[in-house]
């Protein structure tokens, strides 16, 4: 059995007889002091083999960003959330934290909630640059849903979901907690994972930290000068590289426009204002525009202010 951070009290609706170790978590220094300095000795002592963090959500959005604040102003914006360079700190922290759990032996699982996106696809319910985080770092990312009387696991593909399975694993029954196979059920998917992985060719991997490689890098890129240049840096790579890297430069570009041009919208006619700007200043790349206009329409709702599509014009939702 794993042991559990609880970051939300989500361990009172486990099983009784399922109820591993628990650790309840308000505040990311006592963590981040726990791995630094108590930790190595505890699993020594213990012999855990996997950790849990309950829930993935409540971990970034709630404990690691407002310490990341309190620790730099400039992680921070006018809004109370992270700035751009913000995001990118968090994704080294969240590295951090989870390679500081794998280098004493541990595999990661995270626990997150479900939440329709802006493009109608179900995903995880974290905030828009905490997906993208989690979604790199997983090998796995599933969905535990009802069919009749049986509860699925899937890891794709599923209509509507956002899943990752580098593992081929698709869709298996959970079995009942209250049965033998149970207790090694997720020990055998984290090893069957493992199992595949290692199979893979060496240029299969070459592939793969090319890639990963370059999604670092995005991470670091606060201009759109040094984002052309990156861009400019993969135009040799393999074609299939690079159509693996369209969406991720595109959602950088988005980032970076965004963060530089929207948060001073507040009214129905600054909305409306900028929508030029889009048009000509956006580059006319796979995904550039639609990346832009998701966050615009993100910030808008914020200000309770929504997208006609057959005006093509902004209007106030509260006026509707």
């Amino acid at each position: 059995m794993p042991f559990l951070y609880d970051f939300d009290n989500g361990v009172i609706r486990a099983h009784k007889k399922r109820r591993p170790e628990t650790f309840f978590i308000d505040d990311y220094t006592g963590l981040k002091y726990f791995v630094q300095n108590e930790m190595p000795a505890f699993i020594e002592e213990t012999g855990y083999k996997s950790v849990i963090f309950d829930t993935g959500g409540t971990l970034l959005d709630d404990t690691i960003t407002p310490w990341l604040i309190s620790q730099n102003a400039k992680n921070g914006n006018l809004q109370g959330g992270l700035s751009q360079s913000g995001w990118g700190v968090l994704s080294i922290e969240f590295d951090w934290l989870i390679k500081a759990h794998q280098a004493l032996g541990l595999d990661v699982i995270l626990i997150c909630h479900e939440k329709q996106g802006e493009d109608s696809r179900i995903g995880l319910d974290v905030k828009g640059g905490s997906k993208g985080i989690i979604h790199r770092s997983s090998d796995l990312i599933g969905n535990l849903y009802y069919e009749g009387k049986n509860r699925i696991l899937t890891f794709g593909p599923k209509q509507g979901y956002i899943l990752k399975d580098s593992a081929e694993l698709g869709s298996t029954v959970l079995p009942h907690v209250d049965t033998v196979k149970f207790d090694s059920f997720f020990a055998n998917l984290i090893d069957r994972t493992k199992n595949y992985m290692s199979a893979l060719t060496d240029a299969q991997k070459a592939f793969l930290e090319q890639v990963e490689t370059i999604k670092a890098r995005l991470l670091e890129v606060e201009t759109f000068q040094e984002l052309e240049a990156l861009r400019g840096d993969t135009g040799t790579l393999p074609e299939t590289v690079q159509a693996m890297l369209r969406a991720p430069f595109a959602a950088r570009f988005a980032a970076i426009y965004s963060d530089a041009n929207f948060e001073g919208l507040q009214t129905v006619e600054d909305f409306n204002d900028i929508l030029p700007s889009l048009a000509n200043e956006v580059p006319n790349l796979p995904d550039y525009k639609n990346e832009v206009f998701k966050r615009l329409l993100v910030t808008a709702k914020k200000q309770e202010v929504a997208y006609d599509k057959t005006d093509k014009k902004f209007l106030n939702l509260v006026l509707q």
